[in-house]
């Protein structure tokens, strides 16, 4: 998929570096607790899907950051200080599941793949990290050889509403991200 060619294309210095600036950043460091802000507090569990670098680990104490990047893992317990990160699902249950700015690079029946591979794993939450398009239209490539899909809300809420009752929420950090928490269905 799409995040895999990605994350192999950058070598383990220039996701050092990169991560380094974005954490000195104070937009992203503000944006980043408006985001764990936006999460209800009963949420003690979470597998944060695709976490690259893990910079959302310091938020629970029962954290698990899946990727598929080895690069980003390996920087993820390097700069994290703990070896929390796997590039296989695990087999237990989480209060929920963090999808932060991933969802965005995949076609809608690859989301579904995604989600329907990982719904099982949470009885309360789904949440989605992302931004709203105002206008849709055509995927956009990168240099890195990604894709971002313009989705706007109402394919958001029509792809996550298949697993839940969906609230969405504008993070208000001048980042334009949204927040989509999705009530996983208990059936």
């Amino acid at each position: 998929m799409h995040y895999k060619r990605y994350c192999d294309v950058f070598n383990e210095d220039w996701i050092a570096q990169a991560e380094y600036e974005s954490t000195l950043d104070p937009r992203n460091i503000d944006t980043e607790k408006k985001m764990v802000d936006a999460i209800p507090k009963n949420v003690k569990s979470v597998l944060d899907y695709a976490c690259g670098t893990g910079r959302l680990s310091g938020y629970w104490t029962d954290y698990v950051g899946y990727d598929v990047s080895m690069h980003m893992l390996k920087l993820a317990r390097k700069v994290r200080g703990f070896n929390n990160f796997t590039t296989t699902l695990p087999d237990r249950k989480f209060d929920a599941i963090i999808f932060d700015a991933i969802l965005g690079h995949y076609t809608p029946p690859e989301i579904k793949t995604i989600l329907d591979g990982v719904k099982d794993l949470t009885e309360r939450y789904i949440i989605a990290f992302c931004w709203d398009s105002a206008r849709g239209g055509k995927p956009t490539g990168s240099e890195y050889g990604t894709v971002s899909f313009p989705y706007q809300k109402e394919e958001w809420i029509a792809m996550l509403g298949a697993y839940g009752e969906v609230h969405r929420q504008v993070l208000n950090d001048g980042s334009g991200r949204i927040v989509y928490l999705v009530e996983v269905n208990q059936d």
